[in-house]
Parts: structure tokens; sequence; C-alpha cells
């Protein structure tokens, strides 16, 4: 039996002929590994530049710089036990966490202060938000109730019951 030589195609070089797309994924790096000290419970991003985020795990808030993905704050004080959803208000100013103690806590994210602590839940508190008025915290727990906390005066202004 005979064989015939077959021409190898002549394909360009790296580089050669790329396409924009091809330079775009090229550019890309393989992903960065951000250690935590327990299971992640929330990550939430800052609304406003330079849109840092928050990795809520354990006893603490971490909060990463989004360009350089280093550790800008860690917010670790005030906590005895897990604290759950950590997340920004709008001016990315405030921080607000729920916490297993059933206590919704506030701080200032420049001074890692503690500024307000809601009591009134009588299980873990596992979402807390900030409303859009930016004076109004939401929070929902374990004890089925979904709660709004007046940030001013520390006093709740609504309790709604049954939420399963």
């Amino acid at each position: 039996m005979e064989f015939k030589k077959i021409q190898a195609r002549q394909l360009p070089q790296a580089g050669e002929g790329a396409t924009p797309e091809s330079r775009f994924w090229q550019k890309l790096k393989a992903p960065t590994l951000l250690r935590q000290f327990g299971a992640v419970t929330c990550i939430d991003f800052c609304p406003n530049a330079p849109y840092d985020f928050a990795v809520t795990s354990s006893t603490r808030i971490t909060v990463y710089g989004s360009s350089s993905l280093t550790v800008k704050k860690t917010l670790s004080r005030g906590f005895k036990d897990v604290t759950y959803s950590g997340a920004f208000r709008s001016d990315g100013k405030l921080i607000v966490t729920g916490n297993e103690d059933s206590k919704v806590r506030v701080f200032d994210l420049a001074s890692r202060t503690l500024l307000r602590q809601f009591r009134g839940h009588t299980s873990a508190v596992h979402v807390a938000r900030f409303a859009a008025d930016n004076v109004h915290v939401l929070s929902g727990g374990d004890d089925t109730t979904v709660r709004c906390w007046d940030l001013a005066t520390q006093q709740q202004v609504l309790l709604l019951e049954g939420h399963t």
C-alpha cells in the first residue's frame, strides 16, 4: 500500500493576526483566592467608587479594595458570635450587620466604630440592609419577624410577624 505525503498547513505565529477579542482574553490573569476564617455568609459591593467589597465571615467583616484585592479595613470589635449580611449604605460610609446574638449593628466604616445597636429580635438575625432612604434599617431573623428601625432614634418603627 502506498501512502501520499500530506502538506502540513502553516498556522500563524502567536500574536500574528490576533483579534481584539483574543487580546482581551490574553490580558486576564488567574483568579485570586482570598482566605477567610470561617464560612462566608455575605458579600456586598459598595455602590460608590472605588467599589470596594465587604466579605462577612465568622466574627468579622473584611473590606477589600476592588482593584488591588487587598484588605482595606477589618471590622471585628463588637462581635462575640457569628455575624451575617454585612451591607453598605448607599453612600458607602456605614455598614449594617445582623448577628447570631440577635442584635443588629451599624458601624462607621472610616473609624470602624460601633454607632448603633438595635435590640428586639429574639434569635439570630440573618439579613440586615439599609432602606433606600438611608435613615432606616431593615432586618429579618430566625424569630420569623421583619423589623424596620429608625437610625437616628434607634427605635423600632415597624414589626412584621410570621415570615418563615
